[in-house]
């Protein structure tokens, strides 16, 4: 599946994984028509986005170099400056420069389908974001002194060294319910983003933080359970 893969080192010192990109790349290349983009990255950092090459806006990726910031994207924005856009990686410039301006306010400003990385080289911090319906798939894990991420769960597990346990619980809630339920996948120590999620690597420590919520046709409050179990009562 197309969208971004990489790994940060949360660990110092640890050494580039040997042949990494085509490790990353190798389980989501899936058509020929699909390409390699590199993100420009610190030497702790390796990301690439997988382009499915059938259309020039998808994806793209920046760099200022004298703010030592890169940011690659996968997806669409729907706000005006980024449509009139030529091309993915006029578009990621324009993330970039909306990045310096707003910083941790990004996220909230966005408007649109799409997955984000950003390495910002001074600062010794990374982020991977989604928008608030997680419409473009992000799953990621730890092991070794490393933070993976990809599009596709198997591309994290296959990772050398990694923990490819399987989550029995999830294939019981598979076979129930149709689906993993919550934050689970079929891998014990791969997660999916959730809708609206900051992932954020910042001194070797890795936090989450909430965007945005989707709620239709409702609200974000949480009003407790039993104003939810009498208005369900009413409908029923």
């Amino acid at each position: 599946m197309p969208g971004i893969t990489g790994y940060i080192s949360i660990t110092r010192g640890l050494p580039e994984l040997p042949d990494v990109t085509s490790r990353l790349t190798r389980s989501l290349m899936h058509e020929p028509s699909y390409t390699v983009q590199p993100i420009p990255c610190p030497d702790e950092c390796v990301a690439v986005i997988v382009n499915p090459g059938i259309d020039g806006m998808i994806c793209g990726a920046a760099r200022e170099v004298g703010a030592g910031v890169s940011l690659g994207f996968y997806g669409e924005f729907y706000d005006p400056e980024c449509q009139a856009a030529p091309g993915g990686d006029a578009v990621a410039e324009i993330l970039l420069r909306r990045y310096r301006e707003l910083d941790e306010g990004l996220p909230r400003s966005l408007d649109g389908s799409y997955v984000i990385f950003i390495a910002d080289d001074r600062r010794k911090k990374y982020q991977i974001f989604n928008d608030h319906y997680a419409s473009r798939p992000v799953f990621y894990g730890t092991q070794g002194g490393r933070f993976y991420f990809s599009p596709e769960a198997k591309g994290v597990a296959r990772m050398p060294g990694f923990d490819a346990g399987i989550d029995e619980d999830a294939l019981v809630a598979f076979l129930i319910n149709g689906n993993p339920l919550g934050e689970r996948t079929f891998y014990k120590n791969v997660k999916p983003l959730p809708p609206g999620t900051v992932l954020t690597i910042e001194d070797g420590q890795l936090t989450r933080t909430e965007s945005s919520r989707y709620a239709p046709c409702g609200d974000t409050i949480d009003r407790g359970e039993d104003y939810y179990v009498e208005g369900l009562s009413e409908l029923l």
